[in-house]
C-alpha cells in the first residue's frame, strides 16, 4: 500500500470566514514511489485583509516538492523545510482567494516495511 502526503493542519481557529481547501490528485503510482498534484486554496471571506501562514508536514518517506504555479512569486513563497514545506507571512486581501499548486513525489525506502495509511481529503 502507498502513502499519500500527510494531511496538513487546516485549523483556522474559530473564524468561519477563512478556509483552507486542499485537493489531492494522484499523478502516478509505482511500487516504490507516488506522485501527487496538490492544489491548496486559501479563501478570505472577510471584509478586511488577513495575514496567514501554512505548514505541511510530509510523511517519513523521502520526498521532493516541486511548485507548479504559473506565477514565479507564488513558487518562491513555498519554502522547503526538512519535514515538508511552509508558506509564511502572506497577506490575503478582503473577499479574495489564493491558490498554490505543487507536486509531491514520495519515494519509499522499503515498500515491504511500509504501513498502510488511510487518508481522506476533506474540503472544508
Amino acid at each position: 500500500m502507498s502513502q499519500k502526503p500527510a494531511k496538513p493542519s487546516e485549523d483556522c481557529g474559530n473564524d468561519p470566514d477563512v478556509n483552507f481547501i486542499r485537493d489531492v490528485k494522484v499523478s502516478s503510482q509505482k511500487h516504490d514511489s507516488a506522485l501527487y498534484l496538490i492544489r491548496l486554496t486559501i479563501k478570505n471571506s472577510k471584509t478586511k485583509s488577513i495575514k496567514y501562514e501554512y505548514k505541511e508536514i510530509i510523511s517519513s518517506a523521502k520526498f521532493t516538492i516541486t511548485p507548479q504555479n504559473d506565477i514565479q512569486q507564488l513558487n518562491n513563497n513555498i519554502q522547503l523545510i526538512s519535514e515538508g514545506f511552509q508558506i509564511l507571512n502572506q497577506e490575503l486581501k478582503a473577499n479574495s482567494e489564493q491558490t498554490f499548486q505543487y507536486e509531491v513525489l514520495l519515494e519509499y525506502r522499503n515498500t515491504q516495511e511500509q504501513c498502510s495509511t488511510v487518508y481522506q481529503n476533506d474540503a472544508d
